[in-house]
């Protein structure tokens, strides 16, 4: 069908997204190497992550020649709202430039990308973004190695809220199976009632029967 819609001049190019990892996408591309782009989330805080693989997707799409359109390159707003201890960092190395400035430039200035998808909700935004892409120099050595550092930074707040979040889901974990097992047993116990009153009520009724 894609064939012969590009024959037919319907679309020119045909890519997709890609959400899973590096092995997954060599297999597509090997199966279907009349795929024309592909489009990868990458962003300098996944570059290096295992889950989300940013840099092997980029890698085998890179071997497969495929150009590349970006998604996510500032994480949804992340890499534009920084830690404050991040910020700071940015700020001290270059006064007066936005953070989300490093981040696009890092996506646009990668061989192969040919488009970056920026999502924006004020007019601001839109100017701030047209000004950095208009010339997105690549970033030097210090910037990679500054960027670096915010990577630890934002990973050691993320580990530090996981792990909260797991101690308070400890707890809540055992107030839950507290109140379960204390249901259970009050169940029990009024069940066990129960039945003794039953049996209490028919060896009254034997010894009234007797006593008659």
């Amino acid at each position: 069908m894609r064939r012969r819609m590009k024959e037919e001049g319907k679309i020119k190019k045909f890519g997709f997204s890609f959400h899973d990892d590096a092995e997954m996408l060599d297999q597509i591309l090997t199966e279907h190497p009349e795929v024309d782009f592909v489009q990868l989330q990458i962003n300098y805080l996944d570059w290096d992550n295992k889950i989300i693989q940013s840099r092997a997707c980029y890698e085998t799409a890179r071997k497969y020649n495929k150009p590349i359109v970006v998604m996510e390159p500032v994480k949804g707003g992340t890499l534009a709202s920084l830690p404050k201890e991040a910020a700071s960092l940015l700020l001290e190395y270059a006064p007066g430039v936005l953070p989300v400035s490093y981040a696009l430039r890092f996506a646009a200035s990668l061989p192969g990308v040919f488009m970056v998808l920026s999502g924006m909700s004020s007019l601001e935004q839109v100017k701030d973004n047209i000004r950095i892409m208009d010339n997105p120099a690549p970033l030097n050595e210090g910037e990679k190695e500054l960027l670096s550092k915010i990577v630890d930074i934002i990973n050691s707040k993320l580990l530090f809220h996981v792990h909260h979040v797991a101690i308070v889901w400890r707890y809540v974990l055992r107030i839950l199976i507290f109140r379960v097992c204390l249901g259970f047993i009050t169940t029990i116990v009024l069940i066990t009632i129960f039945q003794i009153c039953i049996m209490e009520g028919l060896l009254w009724e034997e010894d009234a029967h007797l006593i008659v």
